[in-house]
């Protein structure tokens, strides 16, 4: 076995990755010369690596645990290439935060955050931040060598740009990353070519034959499992999405808190990352799917407990979510019809229903949607027989019972 250090499991689409320079976050990766028995017929096959990584089921290959642990033919592609296993060493840690109070149209000017490391490393390098093309430098600071915490005002307002380490003494970078704010939320799909870009900048084909597939097993996301937190938040995405498209073309969702508060500031929208992550599956399950009506079951004493905005704010901020939504999904003759249903009954856990061809659907889902990245993890876990049936008449009597808000002018 021999070891080679890189920077990320598939550089091509890390979006952190500067050219040139170390991320202060490194792998190692781990390969076989040659393995040693004959494994052509797993290495010419997705479909049993799909197996494997449990994105299929099959009867006699046994899925990794928890499934859908490894992205989807992640495991495929590297045993190609003889790779045999991964290790993150971590060099320091850092976190940073824009100051929303010094805001210049609608980028900041002042940033601040937190270097995790030796006492020794903080005391021989400074901080800067270039824009996002790294050729010109907008500010530097010292760290605070005994908290670790630094502060920097910055020439000119920025969103997106490079967070790079500098040795005091060669002035030489030593690590760094590029960075993205999520600023105003705006939906933006781009369509060219029977193709859409969604909100994380992926491509999907509006033509092809859609099949509904229901989870067997299990599913879980940690954001523990991923490299970066961006790379984690597209990975919730794209397993909201899995769980979407396999409930049908009308999702319930069953859930105390709604989905959470939505802030809309000098009439624009301001989404958490959870809600966020959320959306993209939402549209990625219209346009490649088949979704087209979300009803939300929530109980309102209990959410407003959370929810900072009142009642009819947050009915009037979730029509201005969706209605965004469906101005874009206009351009591909799409659109979602959502419900908001107010529940008299008290809700406690969190289940989201469908339906495919005549059997109902039921998922027991661990976290609610604005709690799962503060959480750090969400399992989605399929409910059968006797209990799927209890949870759909609760379903029933709580709608029947429910004071019902359309978000988006559509019809039943």
């Amino acid at each position: 076995i021999k070891a080679e250090k890189i920077f990320q499991i598939n550089e091509e689409n890390d979006i952190e990755k500067i050219d040139g320079i170390n991320k202060c976050t490194q792998l190692i990766k781990y390969k076989f010369e040659n393995f040693q028995s004959d494994i052509s017929f797993l290495i010419g096959s997705k479909d049993n690596c799909s197996a494997i990584e449990g994105y299929k089921n099959n009867e006699v290959i046994k899925s990794i645990s928890p499934p859908a642990f490894l992205s989807q033919d992640f495991f495929y592609v590297n045993i190609q290439v003889f790779q045999l296993a991964f290790f993150e060493r971590r060099n320091i840690y850092s976190y940073m935060r824009a100051d929303r109070n010094t805001h210049k149209g609608k980028e900041p000017t002042n940033y601040y955050g937190f270097i995790q490391s030796k006492k020794e490393f903080r005391e021989k390098i400074q901080l800067e931040i270039m824009n996002f093309d790294g050729n010109s430098s907008l500010g530097t600071t010292k760290i605070d060598s005994e908290t670790g915490q630094w502060q920097m005002k910055l020439s000119q307002p920025l969103s997106k740009g490079q967070f790079l380490t500098k040795d005091l003494n060669g002035l030489e970078h030593v690590c760094g990353k590029k960075f993205y704010l999520i600023m105003d939320f705006h939906i933006d799909l781009k369509v060219v070519n029977r193709t859409v870009k969604d909100l994380y900048g992926d491509v999907h084909n509006l033509t092809g034959k859609f099949e509904q597939v229901p989870l067997g097993n299990m599913l879980e996301w940690s954001k523990d499992y991923s490299i970066t937190d961006n790379l984690a938040e597209k990975e919730l995405s794209r397993i909201l999405e899995k769980v979407i498209s396999s409930l049908g073309k009308e999702i319930t969702i069953c859930d105390p808190y709604f989905l959470g508060d939505l802030k809309v500031e000098n009439n624009t929208l301001r989404l958490s990352k959870d809600l966020f992550s959320f959306l993209n599956a939402v549209l990625r399950s219209s346009i490649t799917g088949n979704l087209n009506k979300i009803n939300v079951l929530g109980y309102w004493q209990k959410a407003s407990n959370r929810i900072k905005s009142d009642k009819i704010q947050l009915i009037n901020n979730y029509k201005k979510l969706f209605q965004e939504v469906n101005d874009n999904l206009s351009r591909i003759n799409k659109k979602i019809n959502v419900d908001l249903y107010f529940s008299k009954l008290p809700i406690h856990d969190r289940y989201w229903h469908g339906k495919a061809e005549d059997k109902e659907i039921v998922y027991n889902v661990s976290n609610s949607i604005n709690g799962i990245i503060k959480n750090g993890e969400v399992r989605i876990m399929p409910l059968k027989g006797t209990e799927c049936y209890k949870q759909q008449m609760k379903l029933t009597r709580r709608i029947e019972s429910a004071k019902k808000e359309n978000l988006t002018n559509g019809n039943d």
